[in-house]
């Protein structure tokens, strides 16, 4: 019997699974802490948007009208009324065009202090501001006119195509049926009725 005694294998045994104990326990407890410390970034790091949800049309056209200025009973303006989508970027009027395929409107409209073809520009009104307004920009909550008076043919065109694409987001493609002469001075083209 004492012989089992004074043999250190059983020691060395006992001591060799101590430690390897100590060094799971270690390893436990660093993967605890760099999780709890992963978890506290999560929370203090600012909610990211979905880029899937942010990307939209930042235009809405609600609907679109032609005026009669004059009494001739034919198109002098043409007017789209727009509003902003929510959650989509704010939007600059300078770098947007509206493409027109009608044979009312046959040119690319655009907006600003230097048109390309000043015969061929849209002007804005803003008919509410949005809690974040700028002029020459568009962003949630505004809603505006956009009014094209330059010479507009008085032909009509059952197809009229018109694409506004902004500067960021997706184009807004609208189309409108546009008649030679117009009933009232204020007449809705789109969506019909």
């Amino acid at each position: 019997m004492s012989r089992v005694f004074d043999s250190n294998e059983g020691l060395m045994g006992f001591s060799v699974m101590i430690v390897f104990v100590a060094v799971v326990l270690g390893s436990l407890f660093i993967v605890f802490a760099l999780m709890q410390t992963t978890q506290e970034l999560d929370k203090k790091l600012p909610e990211r948007e979905n880029t899937d949800e942010r990307i939209g049309h930042p235009v809405i056209v609600e609907y679109v009208r032609g005026r009669d200025n004059n009494g001739d009973r034919k198109i002098d303006k043409l007017i789209f009324v727009i509003r902003s989508g929510e959650k989509n970027p704010t939007i600059h009027f300078n770098e947007t065009t509206i493409i027109s395929s009608s044979d009312v409107v046959n040119c690319t409209m655009t907006y600003g202090p230097n048109p390309k073809d000043p015969q061929c520009t849209y002007t804005v009104t803003y008919t509410r501001r949005g809690f974040k307004w700028e002029q020459d920009y568009f962003s949630v909550g505004d809603m505006a006119e956009i009014i094209y008076s330059n010479p507009i043919s008085g032909v009509e065109d059952v197809n009229g195509r018109f694409t506004i694409s902004p500067n960021r987001g997706l184009t807004t493609v609208v189309e409108v049926n546009i008649p030679e002469r117009i009933l009232k001075k204020n007449m809705i083209l789109w969506p019909t009725q």
